[in-house]
């Protein structure tokens, strides 16, 4: 079957050239590899051209962000199903045999997203997040990334999105959110979210790779926790019903960030996680003024505005 990859990447050209080498070493190969390249200065990718895979090297320093920069690639391509990840993860080598095959026997199914090998967690800590993701927070991602399932795949609710693949044509209904820029955090949760509104999504524990985690652009503690904290109040905002229940699943969400702060401060004998925590308050208060994931003039026009 056809399909294209797309690669959004920034400042990292290093990691983008071990996360093409993967995929040309892979048992099935795309027809385009589409990069979305928002640096300042375009990456150097001759090397590539003219070995059986389409490179198209879309160069565009304005482009802000993972969302908008997946949206342009989406409009790039041209084949049946799209994949689209982090410029850091590198695929083993089967991993579009495995989830193209699960496409073909799910014909429903619109999303698939695999697994990061290295995210491992324990029956504990699966369980920790288990208890305050709850309601429409709940995210079977971290169960599923765990290493504890290793065969199968299972329906889902929130995607990763930057190891997954999609059915092309359900971004004429849907698209990422243009109000998450830069180094966004949360968008694939917004994302997959409003898409399994109307089709089904899974997760493919046996479609495996690898996440490096660049340390190139990204935030340090304090503007993890805050973004983290926000992120989770932008999807609560934008996406659900303001009901008791959903009020207190996503007050348990933050209750589980506070604690997982502290367990920061216990373990790296600093406040930054606290510190984190009370930006995102303010960033939150303030209409995400200050946010560097979040457009908020946008918000503003969205969700302010036109609620006064």
């Amino acid at each position: 079957m056809a399909f294209d990859v797309i690669i959004p990447s920034k400042g990292r050209e290093d990691d983008i050239k071990r996360m093409i080498n993967s995929v040309f070493t892979s048992t099935q190969r795309p027809k385009s590899i589409i990069i979305i390249d928002q640096s300042d200065k375009p990456y150097e990718l001759k090397e590539y051209e003219n070995k059986g895979i389409n490179i198209i090297h879309h160069f565009d320093p304005k482009i802000t962000g993972a969302s908008v920069a997946r949206n342009v690639g989406v409009k790039l391509a041209t084949s049946e199903y799209v994949y689209i990840f982090d410029d850091d993860i590198i695929l083993d080598n089967d991993f579009f045999q495995t989830i193209n095959e699960y496409f073909i026997n799910y014909p429903d199914v619109v999303g698939i997203c695999g697994r990061q090998k290295n995210s491992k967690s324990s029956k504990f800590k699966v369980f920790m997040f288990s208890l305050f993701h709850t309601g429409e927070f709940r995210d079977a991602r971290k169960k599923y990334n765990s290493g504890l399932i290793t065969e199968g795949i299972f329906p889902v609710t929130m995607l990763s999105g930057g190891i997954v693949g999609f059915k092309r044509d359900i971004f004429k209904e849907i698209q990422f959110d243009d109000l998450f820029i830069r180094g966004s955090l949360g968008e694939d949760r917004d994302f997959s979210y409003r898409l399994s509104r109307k089709y089904p999504l899974m997760f493919a524990t046996d479609a495996l790779a690898l996440h490096n985690h660049s340390k190139i652009e990204r935030y340090d503690a304090i503007e993890e926790y805050a973004c983290k904290y926000a992120s989770y109040s932008i999807f609560y905002i934008k996406n659900l019903k303001k009901s008791i229940r959903n009020l207190i699943s996503y007050k348990l969400v933050l209750l589980g960030i506070w604690l997982d702060a502290i367990s920061y401060v216990v373990k790296h004998r600093s406040f930054n996680g606290i510190r984190g925590i009370r930006r995102g308050y303010k960033y939150v208060a303030h209409d995400f003024e200050g946010a560097p994931f979040i457009d908020s003039q946008k918000y503003k026009d969205r969700y302010v505005l036109k609620s006064k």
